[in-house]
């Protein structure tokens, strides 16, 4: 780009909708990837056109911020920001249908309310919400988390702004503690229901394994019965140091809530008393000492900081401690046994074809390398993580193929008679 240039670029994609047996149709849109543009994005805007589908068939926009409702579409849009996060919608025409009314009409009028309700609600015109505004107005502060999208639908008729209260931490506390493993029991709340992500940092261990129950992208999802976020992980050790677990909350906007709990494996004399007692200790830190530290940086970069600041992170794939070191070993073993095998018998026969028996061992070292790289690939950033791993998937099978290719010569050119 030449300065101040502006460049029009039109995308074409051919996608495979997934959806579930309930009817859910899951789409979205990228923007995570739009963080490795240098600085932040001057403005972005993503249109869902639903077409022919009713909007009230949408079930959930996620995160529940920045949209708006216009017609039969949904229109995200934003402006000055770095991206943290994806956009994820769930859709459900057939929970909407006539064959579904027909399906369930003899069942019980409880089951289909919250549907008719909901499409009698759409039928509402923005003219009517905005000469009841003030009414409302008071029923979108008690939508906006249970039923987001009327909440959604009343925010665009009266133009309401985009949310920025931050969120809370209700609960954060380890739920059961076996041996080296922790199992955590996480509840917040927000009142504008945008959380985003609920991250872990792990500072004073070197190796260990972590594990949320994200689904989508999400690790707290709202529990209608509670009216909080609600959500579970787990993390285990093999170390005996003192640590510290660090839990991050964070919206949309980026405001943050932070919780901190010191934790130290069980020593084989401890009680289960003391194992108890010992693991369940906690230690809430001086949250607004930690954002008067970070004070200079814009708030939408301070999760990501704090999270970037700690060395060691979690792998991608979860496995024991010692299969990396034992698979490194044995590869390297049979690698050098076929490398002395393929020198013994080069310089036996003194066949050039060998010489290509060489460079596949080569490439399979290659291959294998890539393989590696993706079994100890840490959860540093997951912008362009997928790409990061399908690039060494194919690089491996790349590398492997070229192997193939020079053994077959290989054996081609010592078959032939009188070579060399």
């Amino acid at each position: 780009f030449a300065s101040n240039e502006v460049k029009t670029l039109h995308h074409s994609y051919d996608i495979s909708i997934p959806y579930d047996s309930m009817g859910n149709i899951y789409v979205g849109y990228v923007l995570e990837t739009g963080a490795l543009w240098n600085g932040s994005l001057g403005h972005s805007k993503v249109i869902f056109d639903f077409g022919d589908i009713p909007i009230y068939t949408l079930e959930e926009a996620y995160p529940n911020n920045f949209y708006t409702i216009n017609g039969n579409q949904l229109i995200w849009e934003r402006s000055d920001f770095k991206p943290s996060h994806n956009l994820l919608l769930t859709i459900n025409p057939y929970r909407y249908s006539e064959d579904y009314f027909n399906m369930h009409k003899e069942a019980s009028s409880e089951h289909l309310k919250p549907f008719t309700e909901k499409i009698d609600f759409f039928k509402l015109s923005p003219d009517t919400i905005r000469k009841n505004s003030e009414h409302y107005y008071q029923l979108y502060q008690t939508l906006v988390n249970e039923e987001p999208i009327r909440a959604l639908y009343i925010k665009s008729c009266l133009g309401l702004p985009n949310g920025n209260r931050k969120p809370e931490f209700i609960e954060c506390s380890v739920r059961q503690n076996i041996g080296n493993t922790w199992y955590f029991d996480i509840s917040a709340i927000d009142p504008d229901g945008d959380l985003v992500s609920c991250n872990a940092v792990i500072d004073g261990i070197d190796s260990f394994e972590y594990s949320d129950s994200a689904f989508r992208g999400q690790v707290l999802r709202f529990h209608h019965e509670k009216k909080q976020f609600i959500g579970q992980s787990f993390l285990m050790t093999e170390e005996k140091n003192p640590f510290t677990i660090t839990f991050i909350l964070t919206d949309t906007y980026g405001n943050i809530d932070i919780k901190t709990i010191m934790l130290q494996a069980a020593t084989p004399e401890s009680s289960p008393t003391e194992i108890s007692t010992e693991s369940s200790i906690g230690a809430e830190i001086d949250k607004e000492q930690q954002i008067e530290e970070q004070k200079s940086l814009p708030v939408n970069q301070t999760a990501q900081d704090i999270e970037t600041d700690i060395e060691h992170k979690a792998n991608v794939l979860h496995m024991e401690e010692e299969t990396v070191p034992m698979l490194k070993t044995g590869v390297t073993i049979v690698l050098l046994c076929c490398f002395g095998t393929v020198l013994y018998l080069y310089i036996k026969s003194r066949k050039n074809g060998y010489i290509l028996f060489f460079l596949q061992l080569i490439f399979l070292y290659l291959a294998f390398s890539r393989v590696l790289s993706i079994l100890t690939m840490k959860i540093v950033n997951t912008t362009m993580l997928s790409e990061n791993v399908s690039l060494n998937i194919g690089l491996s099978a790349l590398y492997w193929a070229i192997s193939m290719g020079c053994m077959i010569i290989g054996i081609m050119m010592i078959s032939k008679k009188g070579e060399g």
